[in-house]
């Protein structure tokens, strides 16, 4: 698309008109009769002359990368004729230079075809287009100069770079397929669960020797099973007097980690985004169902609204009956409070971990310490009526690794399996 097309006239034309100037300032034609036939040339070359059909292209060979990683832009320029061409390419709001300069003047000859490599680097996860350039082109002759805009934007997904997690909330009631969430009833698997009389049927390879040496009876060790696990992440989009942005990047990095380690341990894994709309992806397993759930989860938003939408509205299928549902948010509003105790109610197995921003850190002001302390006040209300309700709950700052809070929950859930009826 060419945004203007401006034609210059140079040496010739600046001659051509300075005639005629000079010939009305002195009040004689001598000066216009002089400079006519450089005016004929310009108009006899501009009359000749066509716009050189000049190619571009900019491809990016990568359309998703991790934070930290640069995004190479191949720019390619093709023309028929020999030209000079100073191509711009645009930076993307939140990236930087890394290869390639902002602005790059090549000599082409006819047919030659000239590649630029550029790398960028973004500062943030996110969706980044690229693939906008800015050329101005001049021919050979130098009367002809256009300026040209080539879009072609390109989506490149930046994706959070996920904590690695040796630790993962495990569900109750695992599936009964194989995966490697060690169940709770014995069977054949890795972990050791016990060790009992041998019954017919067992394998010898199970036999305990060293218990079996020291009584007349054979012994066998009893082991958990592998099995896999489903997993629902869900993400509170939500705004609120509490709440900023800073609180849903956080989130959002949990629930990449997350999402990378239930991937790794081969579980199911579904997402529900509560927020401004309702929103939800059905358990799977594999590489493009974490893809999915990345790629939706850097396109959430902070939502503004007043609308309230309950439990009744996911699908059957989006939660199943013995899914863990692992809850992120900053539980700033009543919305996403009221939701998680009803998929309690209905049976479901939910855990949260509260998303903290450090409000006013490093400021001695009044206004920030009250901002802190009713904060505080405020996490520890919602943390014991979760918890008084059956629902763990553990909180998480920035800087805070993340294994913390779900060690947290983990335990809690543990000691509420062994706690007497």
């Amino acid at each position: 698309m060419i945004r203007q097309s401006t034609y210059r006239l140079r040496l010739y034309a600046v001659l051509a008109l300075a005639g005629p100037a000079l010939a009305l300032g002195m009040g004689r034609p001598e000066p216009a009769v002089l400079t006519l036939p450089f005016a004929v040339a310009v108009v006899l070359g501009l009359l000749a002359q066509r716009l050189p059909v000049v190619e571009v292209s900019a491809k990016v060979t990568r359309d998703r990368i991790l934070e930290g990683e640069h995004v190479p832009i191949e720019i390619t320029l093709r023309s028929d004729r020999s030209l000079s061409a100073e191509i711009i390419p645009h930076l993307p709001a939140n990236s930087e230079w890394i290869t390639g300069r902002r602005s790059t003047t090549v000599s082409t000859e006819p047919g030659q075809t000239v590649v630029i490599d550029v790398g960028i680097e973004p500062n943030h996860w996110g969706p980044l287009w690229v693939g906008v350039v800015d050329i101005r082109v001049t021919d050979g002759r130098g009367l002809i100069s256009y300026a040209r805009a080539v879009d072609q934007r390109q989506l490149v997904r930046v994706l959070p770079r996920p904590e690695a997690l040796r630790t993962l909330a495990r569900p109750a009631r695992p599936r009964q397929i194989v995966g490697v969430q060690p169940s709770r009833h014995p069977g054949e698997g890795l972990e050791f669960a016990d060790v009992r009389e041998y019954r017919p049927g067992d394998r010898m390879r199970s036999v305990n020797w060293r218990a079996s040496a020291r009584r007349p009876e054979l012994y066998v060790n009893d082991r958990h099973p592998d099995h896999s696990a489903d997993v629902v992440l869900m993400l509170d989009s939500f705004t609120g007097f509490w709440q900023r942005d800073e609180t849903l990047v956080m989130a959002v990095r949990a629930a990449a980690a997350l999402a990378e380690g239930y991937h790794g341990a081969r579980d199911r894994i579904g997402l529900v985004g509560y927020g401004g709309t309702l929103r939800w992806i059905l358990p799977g397993t594999g590489i493009s169902q974490y893809y999915k759930i990345v790629d939706t989860l850097i396109d959430t938003e902070v939502a503004v609204t007043e609308t309230s939408r309950g439990a009744d509205l996911l699908p059957p299928r989006s939660v199943p009956t013995q899914a863990l549902i692992v809850a992120l948010s900053p539980l700033a509003d009543e919305r996403p409070l009221a939701f998680l105790l009803d998929l309690h109610a209905r049976g479901y197995e939910v855990a949260a971990i509260q998303v903290v921003e450090l409000v006013g850190e490093g400021d001695g002001s009044a206004a920030a310490d009250l901002a802190r302390r009713l904060l505080a006040l405020r996490q520890r209300t919602v943390q014991r009526h979760l918890e008084r309700s059956g629902i763990p709950v553990a909180t998480w700052s920035d800087g805070v690794p993340l294994e913390r809070p779900i060690q947290e929950v983990q335990q809690w859930r543990q000691r509420a399996r062994l706690m007497p009826l």
